[in-house]
């Protein structure tokens, strides 16, 4: 059985017994019904066991995430209009439901003030927001933040762009395409050399989009040429 990467929402409903969550390995229902009750419930696919939980969280439910080889939930709250709150709880006593909670101020103009959307962690501990609010007259940016430097850092990501020109390739009917990217990063994503958790849908239908080609061929290019290119 596979499942995507930590931090992925699996199934999301407005319901939230039919709503789950995969990090670490373990699935979390947001709220199962057992015994008549409605609880969190975690379960291990490997092993069929599963735990029910008599707690509730300290805040609203989030993305469920991988904190250092914790099980771990995060949250922001943006409170003035250049800075968001960040916090991680992070299950440190399986047994005791033991929480330790962290906070972090995240200022800056490279922000996304009032649409930011927390993604997960990576390996890196760096922590990953990405844009909530987006069209594709804009770019696409998700900020890293390192809770140990207190750094912020950028990546563009042409994810959208790309499976827009895609579907209209095919719309027009062509079956023998090459993409080029100045995105390193996406160009290795598509082609499952790294993991961008935070895109993973969009990485997934841009896959799918690309099977429906005769052939198909993706390629990183320097920012520099790619200017030239579009002049």
């Amino acid at each position: 059985m596979h499942f995507p990467p930590d931090g992925m929402q699996i199934f999301d409903h407005d319901d939230r017994r039919f709503s789950c969550g995969y990090a670490s390995g373990l699935i979390y229902f947001y709220g199962m019904w057992t015994e008549e009750k409605r609880v969190p419930v975690i379960c291990n696919p490997k092993t069929g066991r599963s735990e029910k939980f008599k707690f509730i969280y300290p805040e609203s439910l989030r993305e469920l995430i991988n904190y250092k080889g914790k099980l771990g939930v995060i949250y922001n709250d943006d409170f003035t209009d250049d800075a968001i709150e960040l916090r991680v709880w992070v299950l440190e006593d399986v047994e005791k439901h033991e929480w330790t909670k962290y906070a972090y101020t995240l200022r800056g103009d490279k922000l996304f003030p009032h649409y930011a959307s927390e993604v997960g962690v990576i390996s890196t501990g760096e922590i990953m927001l990405s844009m909530a609010d987006y069209t594709s007259k804009q770019p696409f940016y998700i900020d890293y933040f390192n809770p140990e430097r207190n750094t912020i850092r950028r990546v563009e990501i042409q994810a959208l762009a790309l499976w827009e020109a895609l579907s209209k390739c095919r719309e027009l009917g062509l079956s023998r395409i090459r993409c080029e990217s100045d995105s390193a990063l996406l160009i290795k994503a598509i082609k499952a050399e790294t993991s961008l958790a935070g895109l993973y849908g969009i990485l997934a239908d841009i896959q799918s989009l690309a099977s429906s080609f005769e052939c198909i061929s993706f390629h990183w290019i320097s920012r520099l040429r790619n200017a030239k290119l579009i002049s």
